[in-house]
């Protein structure tokens, strides 16, 4: 049985985001929505930083995306996973134009250059069961 997926995309400013691995406070919105799909989106925009949290149907952010003219603060991003991305990412090879950090449960990659950002951070076990990380944009 193939799943479907249904992307729901609401936009708040950016204050009103949750950490990643928490519940999204807005999850009433995006979960009745996607009761049919795997995940849904809510979008956060601001001082030229587009965020996406991706949210299983139970609320919860299991991977958030970012695009913008410079990367978000990752300790707002990250929430409780930030200290251990302390711990790992000096350990990690570092390119000029692309970063990655991997541990055992947490995954981020940032990339570009300057003024032209993206990257993406995940919870390897909080994927829902049938994501396809291509999906992460």
């Amino acid at each position: 049985m193939k799943k479907i997926l249904f992307l729901s995309t609401l936009i708040f400013s950016f204050h009103t985001f949750a950490h990643l691995g928490e519940t999204n406070r807005f999850k009433q919105m995006t979960a009745n929505q996607a009761e049919s799909g795997i995940y849904s989106t809510v979008l956060i925009e601001q001082n030229a930083i587009s965020i996406t949290e991706y949210l299983d149907n139970s609320g919860q952010i299991f991977a958030v995306t970012w695009k913008g003219i410079t990367h978000p603060d990752l300790s707002k991003i990250l929430g409780s996973y930030f200290d251990q991305y302390q711990i790992i990412k000096d350990k990690e090879h570092r390119k000029m134009a692309q970063y990655r950090v991997r541990s055992e449960d947490l995954v981020i990659e940032k990339s570009g250059k300057m003024r032209n950002v993206s990257g993406k951070a995940y919870v390897v076990s909080l994927l829902p069961k049938g994501f396809n990380l291509n999906d992460l944009q």
